[in-house]
């Protein structure tokens, strides 16, 4: 059984990145993991009698919006990261010619590893 406490974060509306929007929608929280999305009153009756603690938020939530992977091999890539590109095309562009040239991955993966600015 965890220790950490369970939050139910509520909204007028919660929008799942894999259905259709949720008015009145819940999203069960423990452990930074999330247990449950859907109608308030459903998520309630799912923690079963489990105390929790409920944050009401006044706009919509996207529970899941996160891309959480990142491609620390790239780091010595970054001025691609760092350019303006007039749509996707350019940017693959400048990616590839990027690409292209001789790379020590793992040296590469090791220092954006290192840096933390991939962290927030």
């Amino acid at each position: 059984m965890s220790d950490q406490q369970t939050t139910v974060h509520s909204a007028r509306i919660v929008v799942p990145m894999t259905a259709p929007p949720i008015a009145d929608g819940a999203v069960a929280v423990r452990d930074g993991r999330i247990l449950h999305v859907g109608e308030r009153a459903w998520v309630v009756d799912q923690l079963d009698g489990t105390t929790f603690i409920e944050r009401r938020w006044k706009g919509a939530l996207l529970p899941g919006l996160v891309n959480a992977h990142s491609h620390l091999q790239y780091t010595g890539m970054a001025s691609v990261g760092r350019g303006q590109y007039g749509g996707f095309e350019d940017w693959a562009a400048a990616f590839n010619e990027e690409y292209a040239e001789p790379h020590d991955w793992r040296a590469e993966a090791a220092d954006g590893l290192r840096s933390r600015s991939w962290r927030g």
